[in-house]
């Protein structure tokens, strides 16, 4: 009965801030083109006859209700996410947003909410590693329906990770269990429906692993991120020999 009390409570906060989200659904910002460079930022800011301090008021102010909602909606998710124990049910919760990520309606955790203040900030990326956390959990566990596996996969295959995201990535292993998924033999034997649908996991996974490894590869090696880079990318290339080593035993 606890978990249950602790699902409903956590269902209807979720409900309430999905509703109060939806105020904001037809509030845009207009899209522009950026200047080429910080400096030209600046002097483009600095000679614009168009300034005017209300609508950068409520520019921050939309941004900062952004930031809020996207909050509360990470935070809401994975509270349901943690008491959900049917596969139906967390398909629901699971297709919204990996539809935001794969159509690119936000490629990052943190796109469209600059401005809305360092603390702000920090508690997005804090809910969000908590989220990604079970949705990784979820990707790498078999006992999972395939399904829920497969929706996880395809909102992690959707974000656009910075090199910001260098320790959450080395935190959740997620290259390490894209290769589990792809070595494992089970996942492209059998008949039927739900074979069809490991089939696809392992083919996905694949992608995913070549996706987040041209993404990773591109990082730069700034000084405070530098080691936690390289090791990721060290990482990355020692699984991708151990997988080609496999493979060729295979032939």
């Amino acid at each position: 009965m606890g978990e249950l009390r602790n699902w409903i409570q956590a269902y209807h906060s979720w409900k309430n801030w999905q509703e109060g989200s939806l105020l904001m659904k037809n509030t845009k910002e207009e899209d522009e083109k950026p200047p080429a460079s910080p400096l030209n930022a600046i002097i483009s800011f600095s000679q614009s006859h168009k300034i005017n301090v209300a609508d950068i008021e409520n520019l921050l102010k939309l941004r900062t209700l952004r930031a809020k909602s996207r909050l509360e909606g990470f935070k809401y998710l994975y509270q349901l996410l943690i008491n959900c124990s049917f596969g139906a049910v967390r398909h629901q919760l699971l297709a919204p947003i990996g539809r935001v990520f794969n159509r690119r309606r936000i490629g990052h955790y943190l796109d469209g909410v600059i401005g809305c203040g360092s603390d702000l900030s920090q508690k997005i990326e804090q809910e969000f590693s908590q989220l990604f956390r079970e949705l990784i959990k979820i990707l790498g566990d078999s006992t999972h329906d395939t399904t829920s596996r497969l929706i996880c996969l395809g909102i992690c295959g959707g974000i656009s990770f910075k090199d910001t995201d260098v320790q959450l990535l080395i935190n959740n292993n997620i290259f390490e269990i894209l290769r589990k998924i792809i070595s494992d033999n089970s996942n492209i034997k059998g008949e039927g429906e739900e074979a069809k649908r490991r089939i696809i996991l392992h083919s996905a996974s694949w992608i995913a692993f070549r996706l987040l490894t041209m993404r990773v590869s591109c990082w730069n090696h700034d000084d405070t991120k530098r080691e936690r880079i390289l090791y990721l990318q060290s990482q990355v290339f020692d699984l991708m020999c151990a997988e080609l080593h496999i493979i060729n035993e295979f032939e």
